[in-house]
C-alpha cells in the first residue's frame, strides 16, 4: 500500500502549476496529512475549516432532500477549494488550487484517488 505522503506528491504532479495545497483532515478537524507549495500556509486552519465546510454542506443536501453529499466547492477571486470525504466519512480531504484550473478533472482526480486515500488514512 502506498504511503500517504507519495499519493500527496502524486495528486501535486497531476494538478501541476495550479495546484496550492491539500489537507487531509479527521473529523476533529485536525490534520493527519498536507501538502503545500507555499512553507506559510497553515494546515491546522484549512483542516478545522474543510470539516467545518463539509460537514454543513451534507447537513444542508440532507434537510432537503437533495441526496448524499459527493464533494463540495467553493472559488474565490484568487483560489478555488475542492472538498469531499474519504471512506466512511471519518476523514476529510480538500484540495486547493489556483481558480482557473480545470475543475471537472480535478473532480474526477479526486474521485478516483478517494478510496486509496480513505484505506491509507484509516
Amino acid at each position: 500500500m502506498p504511503k500517504i505522503k507519495d499519493l500527496l506528491d502524486e495528486v501535486h504532479a497531476e494538478v501541476g502549476a495550479d495546484f496550492v495545497a491539500t489537507v487531509i483532515a479527521g473529523q476533529d478537524g485536525l490534520p493527519v496529512a498536507e501538502k503545500s507549495i507555499n512553507g506559510e500556509f497553515d494546515h491546522a486552519i484549512a483542516a478545522a475549516n474543510f470539516v467545518n465546510i463539509i460537514k454543513l454542506a451534507g447537513e444542508v443536501g440532507e434537510k432537503m432532500g437533495l441526496g448524499k453529499l459527493a464533494d463540495n466547492l467553493i472559488i474565490t477571486d484568487k483560489y478555488a477549494i475542492l472538498t469531499c470525504l474519504l471512506g466512511d466519512g471519518k476523514f476529510s480531504w480538500g484540495l486547493i488550487v489556483h481558480k482557473d484550473a480545470n475543475l471537472g478533472s480535478l473532480r474526477i482526480m479526486m474521485a478516483e484517488k478517494a478510496a486509496t486515500m480513505a484505506q491509507v488514512v484509516s
